[in-house]
């Protein structure tokens, strides 16, 4: 039994391609429902010295620090989940163009 080598590709680049989908769905999901917490890409330290703006001197007491990190690390995460999502949907969608696509018959067979 001979194996087709574009239908065994398309049939492999949809599998990879769905696996890397379902793998950003259940991070996000898993990430967002609490059971684990987004990689800690960003860490601003609370700041001790004042900013001088025109002679006034503002504190950084309005926002606290840990509300950017938590927003930041989310913002991220989400970010590079969108590109596993949109990688692997393309990944896929090569996979069924290379099922789909018809061979040219060599001439005198049809």
């Amino acid at each position: 039994m001979k194996i087709d080598q574009d239908k065994f590709m398309g049939y492999a680049l949809i599998l990879a391609g769905l696996g890397i989908v379902f793998f950003a769905i259940f991070s996000t999901f898993s990430v967002f429902n609490g059971s684990k917490t987004p990689p800690q890409l960003l860490r601003i330290e609370k700041s001790s010295d004042p900013i001088t703006v025109s002679g006034m001197q503002i504190g950084m007491d309005l926002i606290p620090t840990e509300y950017f990190n938590q927003t930041g690390n989310y913002t991220f995460f989400m970010l590079f989940m969108f590109f596993l999502l949109s990688a692997g949907g393309r990944i896929s969608s090569l996979g069924v163009s290379m099922l789909s696509m018809k061979k040219p018959h060599p001439p005198g067979q049809n």
